[in-house]
């Protein structure tokens, strides 16, 4: 990600346009199809980072100085650029450390004083600025080599306020999700403090974070039970990457016992892109689902997984005997299960069109 076009001038003004970060801010099928073919998943490796808050957390602070490296070519059908920054300093379990941050941002145009884009005469390119934060990944690297790895995004709860003078930003809800070494199992948040000065043709500045981690050995998570549906299949319309498609939604029971759990029943929300020729009757492509398993004693363990978060999902062949999902994460709960982390792989097989059994194997932080 080597470009210059627009680059100068979009550094120029970067920090000036922090004030814009915070401003700116019928049916498609009727009647319900017949099924005839349900779901079934089976097991695989999974290579999910570990995302959320554990059990015993300790302090995790740091602070030191950044300095902007590059920028991507602007993705001007998403008005999107991505910005590659370096930081270095200190921070509590990595000691002394280097990172690259690499961040998505929406952009708009620079408007003259008639509302006119601005032309930057030395590329002929419009003049665009940052406006909101869409996500961003960080790897922190200690002196020893062992990495940290983090991740925050609108889309799961990363929040981004701009400073009162305007120079500078704050980020609140960064995860934690894994990393190498000590690392690998790290889960755990933080905040964090950006301080810009005017540089060039770079911006640059300090930052300061503080948060919580926990890095460590997980517990085996494992479990087995029966599952039925609960209730015919509905339908949602959504929009995904710019097209309207219709999407069917399914929720499932389940009855069983599980590692830290005891005897559990739960409910599980499925969505998958709705396909009249689909492998396993109307089911397509998976596309997320959302779970709540709850313990004799009440207290609630949540999982979910997305495709677009690392989760695997394959039909069986031969057609209607299933689909594996690895890569199912932990996201808390509650009672005892509040701070909880982890992942698991999860397969099911059909004894029924309406149910069948269900087996997982993963780990947990507590």
């Amino acid at each position: 990600m080597k470009t210059k076009p627009i680059i100068v001038a979009l550094a120029t003004l970067l920090i000036g346009s922090l004030c814009l970060w915070a401003c700116q801010n019928d049916d498609i099928v009727s009647g319900i199809p017949d099924m005839t073919e349900h779901i079934a998943l089976k097991s695989g490796q999974a290579e999910t980072a570990i995302f959320g808050n554990v059990g015993k957390m300790v302090p995790f602070r740091g602070s030191g100085t950044w300095q902007a490296v590059d920028f991507s070519e602007p993705d001007f059908e998403k008005m999107e650029i991505e910005i590659d920054v370096a930081f270095e300093g200190t921070a509590t379990h990595l000691g002394r450390f280097q990172a690259e941050w690499t961040a998505t941002f929406k952009f708009e145009f620079l408007p003259d004083e008639n509302g006119e884009h601005i032309i930057d005469p030395e590329t002929g390119y419009p003049v665009i600025v940052p406006t909101d934060y869409v996500s961003h990944s960080t790897i922190y690297t200690a002196a020893n080599g062992d990495e940290l790895h983090d991740e925050g995004s609108v889309d799961n709860g990363t929040e981004h306020f701009l400073h009162d003078d305007g120079i500078g930003f704050f980020m609140t809800g960064i995860h934690i999700v894994g990393g190498t070494g000590r690392f690998e199992n790290a889960v755990g948040s933080y905040d964090i403090l950006v301080t810009a000065t005017v540089g060039f043709p770079y911006p640059g500045g300090t930052w300061e974070l503080e948060g919580e981690i926990r890095f460590g050995k997980m517990a085996p998570f494992r479990g087995s039970g029966t599952y039925e549906f609960a209730g015919i299949p509905d339908f949602d319309e959504d929009i995904i990457d710019g097209e309207e498609v219709l999407v069917l939604v399914a929720v499932v029971k389940l009855e069983g016992r599980a590692t830290r759990l005891g005897r559990l029943e739960g409910f599980e929300t499925w969505r998958f892109r709705f396909d009249p020729e689909g492998p396993d009757g109307m089911f397509g492509d998976y596309l997320s689902h959302e779970s709540t398993w709850i313990a004799a004693n009440g207290d609630e363990l949540h999982n979910e997984g997305s495709v677009e978060h690392g989760s695997v999902h394959e039909f069986y062949e031969p057609l209607g005997t299933g689909f594996s999902l690895t890569g199912v994460r932990i996201m808390r709960g509650t009672g005892r299960f509040e701070n909880a982390a982890g992942w698991y792989d999860f397969w099911v097989t059909p004894t029924s069109d309406f149910g069948g059994t269900w087996e997982f194997e993963g780990e947990i932080s507590n």
